[in-house]
């Protein structure tokens, strides 16, 4: 969820050496350990490689427009968006799925688009199998599982 955060809302993301492959550490003197050189998390590798290219993919999510779309107890949810796409994105930390409303129309989508989730991180992976939600009276209505991150994207078409 973090990474997922990160990746998607203003400034630069920065991954401190390690992060990727699993390196933790403690209090100083253990603040840092050395590289697992032959040991490295190899799927949380390859998910640091796939959010980094989302990052990379979407230009809104670069240098694009921010706006807060739903916050509640241990869920955040804002878009980012310029003239040509936008992106949604559902933080739930909370320890229970819930269903979420967006007003995603604040973004540029229009009724009866259909939004692509790109990504959906859990306690148990991520996925980037693409899964369609259809906005419906200007409101993209989503379940979000517990503890998980999405990422649903439009390309904008003029009005």
């Amino acid at each position: 969820m973090a990474v997922a955060f990160q990746m998607t809302w203003p400034g630069a993301p920065t991954i401190y050496y390690g992060d990727e492959a699993g390196v933790c550490g403690w209090t100083d003197p253990d603040s840092r350990r050395t590289y697992p050189w032959g040991h490295e998390d190899k799927e949380l590798i390859k998910f640091h490689r796939d959010i980094i290219m989302i990052h990379n993919r979407y230009k809104s999510l670069r240098t694009g427009s921010l706006k807060l779309l739903n916050g509640d107890y241990r869920l955040i949810s804002y878009g980012r968006f310029n003239y040509k796409e936008a992106v949604a994105v559902i933080i739930n930390s909370d320890f229970v799925e819930k269903e979420v409303k967006l007003h995603v129309r604040e973004l540029g989508v229009h009724n009866n688009r259909t939004m692509r989730r790109v990504m959906l991180t859990t306690e148990d992976g991520y996925t980037m199998e693409e899964e369609l939600a259809m906005v419906q009276n200007n409101v993209l209505t989503v379940v979000v599982p517990k503890c998980s991150a999405s990422i649903f994207v439009c390309k904008l078409q003029a009005q």
